[in-house]
């Protein structure tokens, strides 16, 4: 038999609310059926499902928006079924509806994971509609939250690693120059202190691309307009590299320059620095200004490199990514250029070129001033 029934097909990308409905009898889950369709939108479709227990939920459940769950009068008991539901389906925002008005069994089910607890006598299609959404909301604000810490951890631990191995070099050099005659061993005691410095270096460089990358997302002014080919030059300045930077077509960027700029100036010095031979370097920055979609057009910034390990093209956004050995950086930068277009709206994708080398495709809003 066929527990679902739902609205009518409307437009592909019409919301759509699916909700599970646990519990009770098929009196009571025809009315919470009836009150959700009386409170849902006119731009949505609802899908209501009817499992009889909780050992029925399919997989099909497990991709709703929200579970309804009704307990009986033996609530205390029944709350069992809400653990499990937790265990098989974290993700889903669920909502118990209870026949006792009893503040201590609300307290017991929000701390099972529940995002609320309706007492069933009083609800009405507002309380129930408010229920939902703000259950939704809150729930996906929670999931948020846990990618963010779990990012945040993964995070922390790289960067601590990464900043305490030129911490131990520095020190073990310091011990070895304060174990022995500086006026005896001149040569050796002046090559440690070009480790240690070197060492030095690349801490402050880290340290300045982690500032860098969490201030990135920081709510800055979005409206500066800016020209593609004044940024290049900026840039081919800084680095000193106009001999080996081109630029074809123009365009206006809307955004924040600063950041903007140093989109660019990450691209572009990757682009110079990953090469079998660097004199030979060559960086083609296009813009295509024929395909302008909602506002936006794309940006390509094209080398004649080493490329990317094809293994390693979907890992090289993520923070402290490095994919090649031989290679000064902090595997910071793409990431940084990942947080700045997604400020901006846009998208980031790179691929390797046939003829050698790697393609970044940049897409970030256009200015419609002339």
């Amino acid at each position: 038999m066929n527990n679902s029934t739902q609205m009518p097909e409307l437009q592909p990308d019409t919301p759509i609310l699916t909700v599970s409905i646990i519990g009770g009898d098929q009196e009571e889950k025809t009315l919470f059926e009836s009150l959700l369709k009386a409170s849902k939108s006119q731009s949505e479709t609802l899908v209501i499902q009817k499992p009889a227990t909780v050992g029925e939920l399919t997989d099909l459940e497990s991709r709703s928006h929200l579970l309804l769950l009704h307990l009986g009068t033996t609530s205390d008991l029944e709350l069992k079924d809400l653990s499990i539901i937790k265990e098989r389906l974290p993700t889903i925002p669920i909502i118990v509806v209870a026949d006792l008005n009893d503040d201590t069994l609300g307290q017991k089910a929000i701390s099972l994971g529940a995002q609320d607890y309706l007492f069933k006598e009083a609800i009405n299609i507002y309380s129930l509609s408010r229920a939902v959404r703000y259950a939704i909301a809150r729930n996906n604000i929670q999931i948020d939250l846990d990618n963010a810490l779990s990012v945040m951890e993964e995070f922390s631990h790289t960067a601590a690693h990464d900043l305490r191995n030129p911490i131990g070099t520095i020190q073990s050099f310091a011990d070895l120059l304060l174990s022995q005659d500086l006026e005896v061993n001149p040569e050796e005691s002046k090559h440690m202190i070009k480790k240690i410095y070197a060492c030095s270096e690349r801490m402050i460089q880290l340290i300045d691309d982690l500032l860098l990358y969490s201030t990135s997302n920081i709510s800055v002014d979005m409206t500066d307009v800016v020209s593609v080919s004044d940024l290049i030059s900026e840039v081919c300045e800084q680095l000193n590299c106009d001999s080996k930077v081109s630029l074809t077509g123009s365009a206006s960027l809307v955004g924040n320059k600063s950041l903007l700029y140093q989109l660019f100036q990450n691209l572009t010095a990757n682009a110079l620095k990953f090469q079998k031979n660097a004199e030979q370097a060559k960086v083609t920055v296009s813009i295509n200004t024929e395909e302008i979609i909602e506002g936006y057009t794309a940006i390509s910034v094209a080398d004649n490199g080493v490329g990317i390990p094809e293994g390693k093209l979907n890992q090289i956004f993520t923070p402290f990514t490095r994919v090649h050995s031989g290679y000064a950086g902090t595997g910071i930068g793409l990431a940084t250029c990942q947080r700045i277009v997604d400020l901006h709206g846009g998208d980031i994708n790179v691929s390797n070129r046939t003829e050698g080398g790697t393609e970044f495709i940049v897409r970030l809003p256009i200015s419609s001033e002339k």
